[in-house]
């Protein structure tokens, strides 16, 4: 795992996180209690999802780039009582919470993780909607839900030690769970983005290449600005698509570019529910995830015949 800060290595990671999961174990942490996780894009941010998840709790990633009032509705919504974050953000937020540990790459590691008391049906993180329609909501999602994905996703779209993963994705968004852990499970590198780099397209092209980065998922608009400007560095990169509408044109760009283009659609419902071949685009097939059935239905929940206009209706464990 690498970021411009830091680099660790898989050994240094799992050290890493146990000690930070004994610390929170010592504290109370434990299966389904929220721990509130609050860095920058870092190779902190990383470990402190696996630490909690490591102590039995669920996380709840704030972005660093949050107003503070959405932070502080957030901390106060989920009642978190735990905090764990970077040492430049230890100050701004630690008085919402009882106990506010500071991430410390550097310190004692520890061999063992604590011993695990969590079950399929505990919790693995918690998001926050953006609150467009209203008044932001907290997602719960299980391990076995986070599961569920990651395997479909392994399935699918495999990684080998040899790949590399460029995470562009702010960790307040769903879709980055993909981005932070199926790299991890499969052996491969994690790369995290600055801030910066994604903000600025042509250098997130140069750090394409500079990395060697084999795999990337964004939305269609960081595509867009990214086919514009540096077409060349995306050349045989394997390509996933998702969070919003993708153009025609922006389509046929991106096939050109990969030979196979992975679409998926992204809500509050666990991610990527559907591929599609950009080829048979008119067909509309539709791969569902393992434990998952879609369904085109017409009104009155009648089932309609494949390629059909009508509600795609999604049927899985925990669906939201």
């Amino acid at each position: 795992m690498a970021s411009p800060e830091a680099r660790l290595t898989y050994g240094e990671l799992d050290l890493l996180a146990n000690r930070l999961a004994h610390r929170l174990v010592g504290l109370g942490v434990g299966p389904d209690v929220v721990v509130a996780l609050y860095a920058g894009r870092s190779t902190e941010q990383i470990l402190g999802a696996l630490a909690i998840l490591k102590a039995g709790g669920a996380y709840l990633p704030l972005d660093a780039s949050y107003p503070v009032e959405r932070i502080a509705f957030i901390l106060d919504d989920a009642r978190c009582r735990f905090m764990l974050c970077a040492p430049e953000l230890a100050e701004s937020m630690a008085h919402r919470v009882e106990n506010t540990i500071v991430l410390d790459p550097k310190g004692p590691r520890a061999a063992i993780a604590p011993a695990s008391r969590v079950t399929a049906d505990h919790l693995a993180y918690v998001i926050y909607t953006s609150g467009s329609t209203g008044t932001p909501k907290g997602v719960l999602v299980t391990h076995d839900s986070l599961r569920n994905f990651l395997l479909a996703m392994q399935e699918h779209f495999p990684l080998d030690p040899n790949d590399r993963l460029l995470a562009v994705t702010t960790v307040g968004f769903d879709i980055a769970a993909l981005e932070l852990f199926l790299p991890l499970l499969s052996g491969a590198r994690l790369v995290i983005a600055p801030k910066e780099s994604v903000q600025h397209p042509p250098t997130l092209g140069r750090m394409i290449k500079k990395t060697g980065t084999t795999i990337l998922q964004a939305t269609p608009a960081l595509w867009n600005v990214l086919v514009a400007s540096n077409a060349e560095e995306l050349q045989s990169l394997r390509i996933l698509v998702g969070g919003e509408a993708l153009p025609s044109g922006l389509c046929r760009a991106l096939r050109g570019l990969s030979g196979q283009l992975p679409i998926h659609g992204a809500g509050n419902r666990r991610l990527h529910d559907r591929k599609l071949d950009v080829e048979q685009l008119e067909q509309t097939p539709v791969w569902p995830h393992i434990r998952t059935i879609l369904r085109d239905l017409a009104p009155y929940l009648i089932t309609l015949p494949l390629a059909s206009h009508g509600l795609v209706c999604i049927a899985a464990m925990r669906a939201t």
